[in-house]
């Protein structure tokens, strides 16, 4: 996917570690190279004067450009008159607006229209390349990744993988002031009998304000926490012991916190807790290994073919 690379040549994460450009970068670029190719047309289009034979009735001009009603037709399908009317207004307040804002670009910009046309051409190319592209890996890719291949990737590349923030297993609840049994949630988020659990998870859902009790979950300590004293101490894992438990309070809310397990800053990730970001950098790698045996494939079908030829080398110094 050479036009990601292109434009996106690394993205990062919270935590620092390189990630697909995903739905995010693609929609930018393909919205980006659309609109490019869009302006540079309608700036040939639009910038001719009024035909001498008339393709419709004009509905609307900006200096010497033109829309004509046959340049809306079949765009509208609305099922009443009024809405009709309506986005007909809209789509001719829309085309003022961006013809103005062309012919003010026109007016200020020194463009070379060969440069331009050629980089419309590579624009084009690259559009249609990478939407060829992400319909043959869309149909041919396999989603499928095994957990060894997860675990054998973490393993190699475990360095890359450096924690830059703290994070934990265990619970958090926060409770408003003078909320009820309190002495039970106490017991209740210590222990690991499953219907005090399902005890607290029934509490949580009634009286809480916020709740992470799923233990077996790796959280982010500061973000869990935020708005708690214990978001505000400097080393607020580094003074508890594992399996410890602590409270706050402030003067709206009481804080209950039970660490289980905890991974400080610059400590390597747990395999779980970057799991699903290396089976993203994985089907990664399927998809631009299933992109460069595309182009194999077709360079090697038009040679055998003899769809192209060489005609003529030239050297250097030509």
């Amino acid at each position: 996917m050479h036009i990601v690379k292109h434009f996106f040549p690394e993205i990062k994460n919270s935590n620092g570690f390189q990630t697909v450009s995903t739905l995010t970068a693609k929609k930018l670029i393909r919205m980006f190279l659309s609109l490019f190719v869009l302006f540079f047309y309608g700036c040939e289009y639009f910038k001719k004067e009024k035909p001498l034979i008339q393709p419709g009735t004009p509905v609307a001009r900006v200096h010497d450009k033109y829309l004509y009603d046959s340049d809306m037709e079949g765009i509208f399908k609305a099922s009443t008159k009024e809405d009709s009317t309506l986005l007909a207004n809209k789509f001719i307040d829309n085309w003022i607006h961006q013809q103005l804002l062309l012919h003010q670009a026109e007016s200020f910009l020194d463009y070379n229209k060969e440069e331009l046309e050629k980089k419309v051409a590579e624009y084009r190319y690259s559009l249609l390349v990478y939407d060829y592209e992400e319909q043959f890996v869309k149909k041919h890719l396999d989603t499928s990744i095994h957990f060894d291949e997860v675990k054998a990737y973490y393993e190699k590349y475990k360095d890359n993988f450096i924690l830059k923030y703290n994070i934990f297993q265990g619970r958090f609840i926060k409770l408003p002031q003078k909320s009820p049994k309190l002495e039970k949630v106490r017991k209740w988020i210590i222990s690991d009998r499953t219907a005090d659990i399902k005890e607290l998870f029934s509490y949580c859902l009634q009286f809480s304000a916020f709740f992470s009790i799923d233990d077996s979950t790796w959280y982010h300590f500061k973000e869990t926490t935020e708005g708690s004293p214990f978001s505000k101490s400097i080393n607020p894992i580094g003074s508890l012991n594992q399996y410890k438990y602590a409270e706050s309070e402030d003067s709206l809310f009481l804080y209950f916190l039970r660490i289980k397990d905890f991974k400080m800053v610059d400590e390597i990730s747990p395999l779980p807790y970057v799991k699903d970001q290396i089976k993203s950098l994985l089907l990664h790698k399927r998809r631009n290994k299933l992109a460069k045996d595309l182009q194999e494939q077709i360079f090697q079908l038009a040679e055998k073919n003899k769809d192209f030829e060489v005609i003529g080398k030239r050297s250097v110094n030509d």
